[in-house]
């Protein structure tokens, strides 16, 4: 079951929203006193997650530790085009070194050549291993690739392998996913499976549209700012309502 039902048109508290932000810090170029810096911010922040390159978990790890942040590491990251050994490989040495929410990414090209067994033994053997270490898998896809069926196909290996979390790439250098993907995927999972987005960067108006649409997650490399502008709003609110009562 999801964490929060569909129907609630926007996060009740900026708590609430900010849990359910992730600092993406996946781009290149960032180095250990940029990277702790982030996630300091984050857990400043009071964001949910964070998110990592494996060869930064560690670090993150010790940064965060004591905070309500959690960690999030990738593996196959960004394609899920790594052969299934390296990618189990790297999902149980992630877990091995602490890590306890797992991003590993299906492979958008077994799926458009219809390797559905393959696609499906992949995700189902590092699920156990996320189990056996009482970590979440958190199942990732460039949806942008994939046709309706491909989609429905996708979102139901993920249920039957015990996903946590399904997120939907932007990719690379596509668009964040839209409206419509995430109905779609949000009807397809039955509240049985949460889904997220993931992408360099959202805008507050993208992230309550998904919110509103039924996404619980949302990864940004400005997750932070995000927090902040929906806490203004809140602040703002609240100051309006109680101008309102004093008038009264």
């Amino acid at each position: 079951m999801t964490e929060q039902a569909p129907e609630a048109r926007e996060p009740k508290t900026a708590e609430e929203f900010a849990q359910a932000l992730c600092a993406r810090l996946l781009r290149p170029g960032l180095t250990d006193a940029a990277l702790l810096a982030e996630c300091r911010a984050a857990a400043a922040a009071g964001l949910g997650a964070v998110m990592v390159f494996p060869a930064d978990a560690e670090r993150a790890l010790r940064a965060l530790e004591g905070s309500g942040t959690a960690l999030i590491a990738v593996a196959g990251y960004p394609f899920g085009a790594s052969t299934t050994a390296a990618k189990l490989y790297e999902a149980r040495d992630l877990l091995r070194r602490g890590v306890r929410e797992t991003g590993f990414v299906l492979n958008a090209a077994q799926l458009l050549s219809r390797e559905f067994q393959q696609v499906e033994t992949e995700l189902m053997q590092i699920g156990r291993s996320c189990a056996e270490s009482g970590a979440r898998l958190h199942a990732m896809v460039e949806a942008g690739f994939l046709g309706d069926d491909l989609r429905v196909i996708a979102t139901k290996i993920c249920k039957r392998c015990d996903a946590g979390l399904l997120s939907l790439l932007a990719g690379v250098e596509g668009p964040v996913p839209g409206g419509d993907d995430v109905d779609q995927f949000c009807r397809i999972a039955r509240e049985e499976i949460l889904i997220g987005l993931c992408a360099p960067r959202l805008s507050l108006v993208e992230a309550l549209d998904a919110w509103r649409r039924g996404a619980r997650r949302f990864a940004a490399e400005n997750a932070v700012a995000l927090a902040a502008e929906w806490n203004a709003r809140c602040e703002a609110a609240a100051e309006s309502g109680a101008g309102e009562a004093d008038r009264v």
